[in-house]
Formats: structure tokens, C-alpha cells, sequence
């Protein structure tokens, strides 16, 4: 039987780097979005996509 065990545990900062982190994790959710929607953006409408097709 495997026993399967999870970790909580939560930094000490002061408010100065509490806000860096803040504004890190911001820019990472900015960039994520961005190449999401880059990529969603290559892609067909949800009626026009078509299947690839082996051959």
C-alpha cells in the first residue's frame, strides 16, 4: 500500500517582498496569456476545424 503524503507550508516575507512576488507572478500570468492567445489565435473557428487525415 503506498501512502501518499502533501506538504503545506507558507513563506515568512515582509511587505516589500511580498509585493515583488505580487508583481512576478502578475508579469508571469500577463506572458501565459499572451501565448495563449497567440496560439488560440492560430487555430481555426470552433465550425471550421477540420481533422487531420492519414494518408
Amino acid at each position: 500500500m503506498t501512502v501518499k503524503r502533501g506538504y503545506r507550508f507558507r513563506l515568512k516575507v515582509d511587505d516589500a517582498l511580498q509585493q515583488r512576488l505580487v508583481a512576478i507572478a502578475g508579469c508571469c500570468r500577463f506572458v501565459w496569456n499572451k501565448a495563449l492567445a497567440l496560439n488560440l489565435n492560430r487555430l481555426p473557428p470552433p465550425g471550421r476545424r477540420r481533422l487531420p487525415v492519414e494518408g
